[in-house]
């Protein structure tokens, strides 16, 4: 049997007429904004189109209602502010880290100094690093220092009310805790060390994510094949030793970890895809967008090394010269991911939200973010001030870091206003 694959004059007439519905649908879905929700195996799965994020409302940041900028007087300036949060009655806490240690500060709603909540140095109620973890009980503060390997449960007074010693756990092993679930345990994404030769190619090696019950003393690896960051392998010369040490590709992509409640929050960056999990490990919502990523060009890495290097000479101290000559040229030779990832970092409102910061090139100094309603449906989408950085939010309100013109940090408490509303 021949089969015939001339077109007819009445196929010929029909084609363009289908070729014209197919492009008229294509169009209408790039175009549509409905968000669509459907349950797959007992998983939610809400799926966002292109025009969504365009489509949501644009929140902006009213004058900042409060300004911290100094410790317990005006000339005690910030070196490295490192995290931030508010309690319950309004006032804000604040840590700043120096090249001796880390030390957490109160301060009043309106930003007047109250007292330290602790000091740098190793001993008990001291920190050589500090960052907030979410776990506050009757606005007690756990602060988890990663030098020490050390939690440390503060009272607004200063009182400390209990230490966690994580150090028999192993650096590698514990990694870097990543919150805290409502029942208290400890959601962890252990360091993975992988300096085997790739021939220069970038990688992201098998992690896990480990969850510590510090009444059991028990460390539990609930989840593998966790994808690290993207690396690539590079050498560094101690003397007249070189090593072989895993260097951070430019723009390459993270997996965030977050927790709320009793939810563990997981974006790999390797699709759009935020994933909800419950324990033990069972997936409950997938939130995803429909938007592609965004080129690495020429520009965006020659930014993103002239960023780096900046902050490398603000943050590197002054008499490792050397070192830190080494390091400035290992950054100009930094490989490059073709793609930008599609979050650069994530954090929890206390309202439930979502708060995900989009990557961008090191080009625009603007952070944009993402703002998910408890839902896992797009809410809104802010863009921060030039250089700012997001260290808390709640429904109605933002603190946020930013630096002055000679470098020096600094904390604002901001409102966010909504469309129609007023600062």
């Amino acid at each position: 049997m021949r089969t015939d694959l001339s077109l007819t004059p009445g196929i010929m007439k029909t084609l363009p007429l289908v070729a014209l519905a197919f492009l008229a649908a294509c169009s209408s879905e790039s175009a549509t904004t409905e968000i669509t929700s459907r349950d797959s195996a007992g998983v939610t799965i809400i799926e966002h189109p292109a025009g969504a994020i365009a489509a949501a409302p644009e929140w902006t940041l009213g004058p900042a209602t409060a300004t911290i900028a100094h410790g317990a007087t005006d000339e005690d300036l910030f070196t490295r502010i490192t995290d931030a949060t508010r309690l319950s009655d309004g006032r804000i806490v604040m840590i700043n880290g120096e090249d001796n240690g880390a030390q957490p500060l109160l301060y009043s709603a309106n930003g007047t100094f109250e007292h330290p909540l602790g000091r740098p140095g190793a001993g008990p109620g001291e920190f050589r690093s500090a960052v907030i973890l979410n776990c506050r009980a009757a606005d007690t503060l756990c602060f988890f220092d990663f030098n020490t390997r050390r939690v440390t449960r503060v009272t607004p007074t200063g009182a400390v009310a209990g230490t966690l010693d994580l150090s028999r756990y192993g650096q590698m092993a514990l990694g870097f805790p990543r919150g805290m679930l409502a029942d208290g345990r400890i959601v962890s994404v252990p360091f993975v060390f992988d300096t085997v030769s790739t021939g220069g190619t970038i990688f992201r090696s098998p992690n896990a994510l480990v969850v510590l019950d510090p009444v059991a003393e028990k460390l539990d690896t609930v989840a593998s094949a966790i994808p690290g960051g993207a690396t690539y392998i590079g050498s560094m010369s101690f003397g007249e030793r070189s090593m072989n040490f895993p260097m951070p590709a430019g723009y390459g992509e993270q997996t965030l970890v977050l927790t709320s409640g009793d939810q563990i929050v997981v974006a790999t960056n390797e699709t759009s895809d935020i994933v909800s999990y419950a324990l033990p490990w069972n997936a409950r919502r997938i939130v995803r967008f429909r938007e592609p990523r965004t080129p690495v060009d020429a520009a965006a890495k020659q930014a993103f090394i002239d960023r780096t290097l900046q902050d490398m000479q603000r943050l590197t101290a002054q008499g490792a010269a050397a070192f830190r000559e080494q390091m400035a040229e290992r950054v100009r030779e930094t490989k490059f991911v073709d793609s930008m990832p599609y979050y650069g970092n994530g954090k929890f409102a206390t309202d439930g939200s979502l708060w995900l910061m989009r990557m961008n090139s090191a080009v625009d100094t603007t952070r944009n973010h993402l703002v998910l309603g408890p839902d896992g449906r797009i809410a809104a989408r802010v863009t921060l001030p030039r250089d700012a950085n997001l260290l808390w939010a709640s429904g109605t309100e933002v603190l946020i870091g930013l630096r002055d013109a000679d470098e020096v940090p600094r904390i604002e408490l901001r409102a966010i206003v909504k469309p129609g509303a007023t600062p």
